[in-house]
């Protein structure tokens, strides 16, 4: 169960939108620029220029003469911004100190500074050497990218491939203090820093290092390797790209293939879709084709940006083009559509993924299967449930916490799976689970849904059997069945005489619904049939099931006389449905017989209820039975309204006086 949580969360990390750094890196300097405006505009220009500015941060594009301004301008109209905004630096550079702003003027010390004064090229904020002191390197071709340079490597004997590997794996590791490997060692350690997360410093700082300390030509490998910097989930941005683009075109490097994907996978982890969408058709204006790590990120693009309806529709796209999508796409996919709600699409997709699996079985992570087995059986989503119970746990794969199966047993009890139901409960008894009513339940529910009532009545029978006595709330599934198919009653009938020791929640299931039809004659006829196949007879429940029905003094009587017989004994609730019926057309003496021994027997919030106090109130006014006054003095002593309506009508009834009053109590 960790190991699944610990997944889930580091999916969940990773397709959280994540920081633009740029962006945030922006407003901390506008707000940090603003503050130092408001403290420095009444002095500035009250000293000379070197004195007033020489505090000022000063950007790496700034490091040459100022005579060399102007032809800078002149050649690279994008640097040729307002002093104020020429402040700001990109991500990439490394902003200057003010107190260190005179040396950042000062030539650097090695062995590729410039001696001529020519202007230098403004890529990646650096200082590139002129063209006399670049050192050669075929990378500078346009059409070279990550792969051109992959496919050099696997050109060199298996030893040098070897050494270099080593080497760059070891600079990888490396704090990049000192950078003593070769330039090819270095090229190889950018591409293997792309293959790992968040190292974009490291690839920043390599090819600051190629490039300034080297003498490396900008080539597309380079631009490529500061796109990738930017998948870096924390410092990275989706605006670089544009900057660096911006820089390519200005030197007159056409963006590459390996580029664009670069580009893509980097709007996959800063998602934008504007930007996304420039991409794509300036790859189609330039004939540039679309591989499927391109149609990838995209795809996740999509997602990552909620648009989940787009998403979709791009994948059937994409399925259709590529012959084998990558599992963990389709994971990736299967675990945000869950998370988003999208059940049905997320179980489509992992159908899908089982089939293009097709025999590997461990093609697909177990931890995959565990987690739409607990999502899929927590929504009651019966197709997910039952396909992964059916290919997973039924051969013992995996085997589900108890919670789950729990879960699997309401899902099969809602959609009337009583196969399914029953393994389920199978699988807990085997683990030695104390069953509950909350496993009995669904189980019974799954049979009624599936129109097995036999087997509904015999889960009651084991329920009983197991020491897990039904009450009614057990039995709400079948009660529902019996009211909604009256005709089904003759079935029930031979269904419980069939049963060795039907428990009373079963027997008093069939009398309620065929109570609740108004007719007493055949409630009455089928408790005469049923009531001795319970071992122990029927229960305080039974009579008060069949009393709440009954409205006439006759059936009442029979089923006093059952009640003494089976030795029950009365309830509230059995009291107030006699007093009713006796009051209705029966003997009133005896209805307020029963009504004083409630009043003084009962818990005093416990009373009649308003419709039986009507009904003895009615029979009083009928009568003129002055009685009916005590009956209203102790109503308003229990804080029981009665209506105007009748107490107007008990106004013809005559008030007795106290000593009459208490000479007819006796006679009672």
């Amino acid at each position: 169960m960790s190991a699944k949580r610990l997944t889930i969360d580091a999916l969940s990390r990773a397709l959280c939108p994540s920081i633009d750094a740029k962006l945030l890196y922006k407003t901390v300097l506008w707000s940090s620029a603003s503050a130092r405006r408001v403290g420095t505009t009444r002095e500035h220009g009250t000293k000379s220029p070197q004195e007033c500015c020489a505090g000022q941060t000063r950007t790496a594009h700034t490091t040459s003469a100022t005579r060399e301004q102007s032809t800078r301008d002149q050649r690279f109209p994008q640097w040729s911004a307002p002093p104020r905004q020429r402040t700001r630096t990109r991500v990439h550079e490394k902003r200057i100190e003010p107190a260190l702003a005179k040396q950042a003027t000062a030539p650097v010390a090695n062995a590729h500074t410039p001696t001529s004064t020519n202007p230098r090229r403004p890529i990646f904020g650096l200082n590139i050497p002129p063209q006399d002191v670049l050192a050669p390197n075929h990378h500078s071709d346009p059409i070279n990218t990550t792969e051109q340079w992959d496919s050099d490597f696997d050109a060199l004997d298996p030893q040098a491939q070897a050494t270099g590997s080593a080497e760059a794996t070891a600079l990888c590791r490396s704090s990049l203090e000192k950078v003593d490997a070769s330039t090819p060692v270095i090229y190889e350690a950018l591409r293997l820093l792309r293959g790992s997360r968040d190292n974009g410093e490291k690839i920043r700082h390599l090819v600051k290092y190629l490039v300034e300390e080297r003498g490396e030509r900008p080539n597309t490998f380079l631009y490529e390797a500061l796109v990738a910097a930017n998948w870096d989930t924390t410092t990275g941005s989706a605006d670089e790209h544009v900057d660096i683009y911006r820089e390519m075109r200005t030197v007159g490097i056409e963006p590459s293939q390996g580029w664009y994907h670069s580009v893509l996978r980097l709007l996959a982890i800063h998602p934008d879709y504007l930007a996304r969408n420039t991409m794509l058709q300036r790859m189609e204006a330039q004939g540039i084709e679309l591989k499927d790590d391109g149609k990838y990120s995209v795809l996740l693009g999509l997602l990552r940006e909620g648009q989940n309806e787009m998403a979709l529709e791009y994948w059937d796209e994409v399925r259709q083009k590529v012959h084998r999508i990558p599992g963990w796409v389709f994971e990736t996919f299967v675990y945000v559509l869950v998370m988003r709600g999208f059940i049905d699409e997320a179980v489509q997709l992992f159908r899908q993924r089982v089939d293009t699996a097709g025999a590997d079985s461990n093609a697909v992570p177990l931890v995959v299967w565990y987690y739409l087995l607990d999502e899929c059986s927590r929504s009651l989503h019966y197709e997910g449930t039952k396909f992964v119970w059916d290919k997973m746990v039924r051969p013992g794969t995996i085997d589900p916490a108890d919670g789950i199966v729990l879960n699997v047993l309401n899902a099969a009890s809602r959609h009337g799976d009583a196969a399914l139901a029953t393994t389920a409960i199978k699988l807990l008894s085997a683990r030695k689970v104390k069953l509950g009513p909350h496993h009995y339940e669904p189980l019974l529910e799954s049979y009624v849904q599936a129109g097995d009532l036999e087997n509904a009545f015999r889960a009651l029978c084991i329920m009983n059997e197991t020491g897990v006595p039904p009450d009614q709330s057990s039995t709400r599934s079948i009660f529902a069945m019996l009211k909604s198919s009256p005709e089904l009653a003759d079935k029930a009938i031979g269904i419980l005489g069939g049963l060795p020791n039907p428990p009373a929640a079963a027997i008093n299931v069939l009398l309620e619904a065929l109570a609740k039809t108004g007719d007493m004659a055949k409630p009455l006829d089928v408790y005469r049939q049923v009531c001795d196949l319970c071992q122990w007879g029927p229960n305080q429940q039974t009579f008060v099931l069949l009393l709440d029905e009954c409205t006439e003094a006759e059936p009442a009587v029979f089923l006093v006389s059952e009640m003494d017989r089976f030795s029950v004994q009365p309830s509230p609730a059995i009291l107030d449905s006699l007093i009713r019926c006796f009051a209705h057309d029966g003997n009133l003496d005896v209805a307020l017989l029963y009504l004083d021994e409630m009043s003084r027997f009962a818990n005093s919030s416990v009373w009649v209820s308003k419709r039986t106090l009507m009904t003895v109130l009615h029979r009083c006014y009928r009568g003129k039975d002055p009685r009916a006054w005590k009956v209203v003095g102790e109503a308003k002593k229990r804080g029981v309204e009665i209506e105007p309506e009748a107490m107007s009508k008990l106004a013809e009834v005559h008030v007795p006086e106290p000593e009459k009053m208490e000479e007819e109590e006796e006679k009672v």
